[in-house]
């Protein structure tokens, strides 16, 4: 597990090995990001969201200033 804590705020992030899932949770919301082998990416379904773009928004919001991850 890994936390980011700014003042109030905190972003989590959990593996989930036994479903094989990658979960992020942050500004009162969460997603559970599954692997998708054939374009080697971290995806949430639900929210159609990559986790590295999700993960800078988060941050990005939380800090005040623009996080990327290349």
């Amino acid at each position: 597990m890994v936390t980011f804590e700014n003042n109030s705020e905190k972003i989590v992030i959990n593996t989930q090995r036994a479903i094989k899932e990658i979960w992020l949770a942050g500004n009162s919301r969460g997603w559970h990001f599954q692997f998708l082998q054939e374009k080697d990416i971290w995806f949430a379904n639900a929210e159609q969201e990559e986790f590295y773009q999700c993960l800078a928004k988060l941050l990005s919001e939380n800090l005040g200033t623009s996080v990327s991850f290349e």
